[in-house]
């Protein structure tokens, strides 16, 4: 806007104070607009920032505290594995059975003579002993025998190798050997065992083996038998000495009852030669015989043979009274032998021991059985 000063022709522009104040606002407003802007993009940053920094710090303790967890569960895991293949000096063992008397003998294996042992923390122990030149291999058989444990598998304390001996600690069981329950010294039933303890022995076994078979790769006992089947204080059934056949370069194949007959003809040992042996097992454990005794009635044979020779193997059960006298019971005995039986057939037809396992559950938690055969859903004999 132009005004006209009085008295002349010229125009003077002039600003007027209006425009000026608008103009000036304007840019104040804007300045405070920016800066505001500013100030809120500088605090949303420190914030973002600060997040930044608390998370990388809580990360960093979070870091920290795994790897000190980490680090003691190793250190645990190692002093546990240290405890579980413990290596005992010679001195200790010698003290721990009196200089090795005899009267701490208390059997006689494959591997060597067991003695009784006490060792200086008061655990009481059975020690395998046998003289032997020093080898890395027994070395690492009994390292491989401790790191397996299980509920049902007796438990390798550690091993010495001095001296040109060597020995395997295990834990000492006063129970002893399922065996020394069920038969004399002539292999006759001593009817200790009632058919309930028995089915319990049976899948405690059952079980301990089967876990053996799980593993990867799968470890076969190769020498199961009823001596080699265990009894805590609470009749708890544990297998004892698997993997001792690897020290053993010789196994006799004829005098040892509870060893697949399919090996004599060159077989390779398998799952089922171990299914094979918990058969006879399970012949001793439900009949109460030894798989060789001296019942004259059974003219030479062996129990093995003689249950093959009835037509109902069952009544190889009869000589207990509890079980004659129960209906259930010699039903539950029926349908053992009828597993044992399975068991011992052609290596083809023998069940798995995850099978074995099911079968033994079955009959265990339904001791009223229907007229149908039990086991015949899980086993089909071959035509």
């Amino acid at each position: 806007m132009y005004y006209y000063k009085e008295g002349g022709d010229i125009p003077v522009p002039t600003i007027t104070p209006y425009g000026s104040y608008e103009d000036a606002k304007n840019r104040k407003h804007r300045t405070q607009v920016i800066a505001a802007a500013g100030a809120g993009a500088a605090l949303f940053v420190a914030m973002a920032l600060t997040i930044v920094y608390l998370c990388l710090m809580h990360a960093k303790r979070s870091a920290r505290r795994t790897s000190a967890a980490t680090a003691s569960s190793s250190q645990h895991c190692e002093e546990t594995s240290m405890r579980k293949q413990r290596s005992f000096t010679f001195k200790e063992l010698e003290q721990a059975t009196a200089s090795f008397n005899q009267k701490n003998i208390v059997g006689q294996g494959g591997f060597g003579t067991v003695y009784k042992g006490l060792l200086q923390n008061g655990s009481l122990v059975a020690i395998k002993r046998r003289f032997h030149q020093p080898s890395q291999h027994f070395l690492q058989q009994a390292m491989n025998i401790g790191n397996i444990q299980h509920k049902h598998i007796v438990k390798l304390r550690g091993y010495c190798q001095e001296t040109h001996q060597q020995m395997l600690v295990y834990d000492y069981f006063p129970n002893s050997n399922v065996g020394f329950h069920l038969y004399d010294a002539e292999g006759l039933p001593l009817g200790k065992l009632g058919i309930q303890q028995r089915l319990s022995i049976a899948l405690d076994a059952a079980k301990g083996l089967q876990f053996l078979h799980a593993l990867a790769p799968p470890v076969l006992h190769m020498n199961f038998k009823t001596s080699n089947v265990l009894v805590d204080e609470s009749f708890i059934a544990k297998v004892a000495d698997f993997g001792l056949s690897k020290f053993i370069e010789r196994r006799s194949t004829t005098t040892n009852w509870f060893l697949d007959p399919q090996l004599k003809r060159g077989d390779v040992f398998s799952e089922k030669s171990d299914v094979y042996g918990f058969g006879v097992f399970l012949l001793e454990l439900i009949t109460g015989y030894r798989v060789t005794n001296r019942n004259p009635a059974w003219n030479g044979l062996n129990l093995i043979e003689q249950a093959r020779s009835v037509s109902d193997p069952s009544v190889l059960c009869l000589h207990d009274e509890r079980i004659k006298a129960s209906p259930v019971a010699a039903k539950q005995a029926w349908s053992v032998m009828k597993l044992a039986m399975q068991c011992v057939d052609a290596g083809a037809r023998r069940p798995t021991m995850s099978m074995v396992v099911q079968e033994l559950k079955q009959i265990v938690q339904c001791p009223v059985i229907s007229n149908v055969a039990l086991g015949s859903h899980l086993f089909k004999r071959n035509a």
